[in-house]
């Protein structure tokens, strides 16, 4: 597995130095002052960081007041505090009325400074909200093919691997769990919102091709090795045919760093750039 790169390393680093001293027990700052714009700027990272929409609707109805009381509550009491204030809504139930169907729970970073460092951008260190299916979706069944799953949108997408998990019985560690499909999650609810149109047509190509390729190549009978094995081999495949090459700068920093650096195949790494060299030198 890789770790960090100097770079990246150089990066946290000095962030982990300027937040050395701070641990806070719930939100960014227990003790925060400063200006009221100051304070909702501080709030409005703090709820993105957690999962939440924030910028500018957040930032126009915020108060000093308000971005105080958020500071100090934990990711999973501000939807009821937001709410509260007027800020957000009950969601519209979708036609065919019900609520939305919830595919995974919510999971937040809870050392301190995540929420910085999920500002500066290094997506592995935001929130993963909770995955969502509109109330009325159509929910595959479970004797129907996981594959089935590619139907939804977004995160529903990643139930795939949620399905082929329930088969294979890899356990919480493995890649249909532990790697491909907490990504899956994380990409889709974190990442791709932030990408370029270009960015994110990649991504939903992506979440498709991947699936798509572990479906052709394994089943119910595929050791949990060969899952992982075939499954790692077909990320650098996916990235480079569906356009990675191609991306911004800005998208490849948003993409490359929403992986915790500790769970980055270096062979995947190494994939991935030897077929974009061969894209750009044709060699």
């Amino acid at each position: 597995m890789m770790r960090l790169s100097a770079p990246g390393l150089c990066v946290l680093t000095v962030v982990m130095i300027a937040l050395t001293g701070c641990e806070p027990t719930t939100g960014p700052s227990t003790t925060l002052e400063g200006e009221p714009a100051e304070l909702c700027a501080f709030a409005d990272a703090y709820l993105q960081a957690c999962g939440g929409k924030g910028g500018p609707e957040f930032i126009e109805g915020c108060t000093p007041e308000l971005a105080s009381d958020l500071l100090e509550l934990d990711c999973g009491d501000l939807p009821e505090a937001l709410a509260e204030a007027g800020l957000i809504a009950d969601e519209e139930p979708a036609q065919g009325g019900g609520a939305p169907t919830p595919l995974t729970d919510a999971i937040s970073n809870p050392w301190p400074g995540s929420w910085f460092v999920c500002k500066l951008g290094f997506k592995f260190a935001c929130a993963t909200p909770a995955c969502l299916l509109p109330a009325g979706s159509p929910v595959p069944g479970p004797n129907d093919p996981c594959i089935d799953w590619l139907e939804a949108d977004g995160c529903g997408q990643c139930g795939y691997y949620a399905c082929r998990e329930a088969q294979s019985q890899c356990g919480a560690d493995g890649y249909l769990e532990g790697y491909v499909g907490r990504y899956c999650n994380k990409f889709s609810s974190v990442t791709e919102s932030g990408l370029s149109p270009a960015g994110q047509a990649w991504m939903a190509d992506v979440r498709e091709c991947l699936a798509e390729t572990l479906d052709v190549m394994t089943d119910a009978s595929t050791s949990c090795d060969d899952i992982e094995s075939i499954g790692i081999d077909s990320h650098a495949i996916c990235y480079t045919q569906e356009g990675f090459c191609d991306l911004p700068l800005s998208d490849w920093f948003s993409i490359v760093h929403t992986v915790d650096p500790g769970d980055v195949p270096l062979k995947q790494i190494l994939a991935t750039g030897h077929l974009c060299l061969q894209d750009w030198f044709s060699f």
